[in-house]
């Protein structure tokens, strides 16, 4: 199994980079895409400062609605993380490769 994380910067980014690079994966063998964003973001806060379940169900409206406009949207998958520490913990790629090397 291979994987290509990208890190494009910027929360609101994510769902972009993904519709304007889904079918470049695709052509070149990926056979998903999941995107991960923190939901506590600055859009989010433009509607909330709380953990709020209507403006919560209101991005996965628009990112369930911007995937289904995709050209393969069963193979598009998205994940709101909470407070973004999973989301960057990800990013360090040299994190896994330490953690594999300690013995149990």
């Amino acid at each position: 199994m291979y994987y290509l994380l990208v890190n494009v910067g910027n929360d609101s980014s994510v769902i972009t980079a993904i519709k304007d690079r889904e079918q470049y994966l695709f052509d070149k063998g990926y056979t998903a895409i999941v995107g991960l964003r923190d939901m506590y973001s600055e859009a989010y806060l433009a509607f909330s400062h709380a953990i709020d379940n209507s403006v919560i169900a209101r991005f996965f409206d628009e990112h369930n609605r911007i995937i289904q406009s995709m050209s393969r949207p069963s193979e598009i998958h998205f994940v709101f993380s909470i407070m973004e520490i999973e989301a960057w913990i990800l990013s360090m790629f040299s994190l896994f490769a330490k953690l594999e090397r300690i013995p149990n």
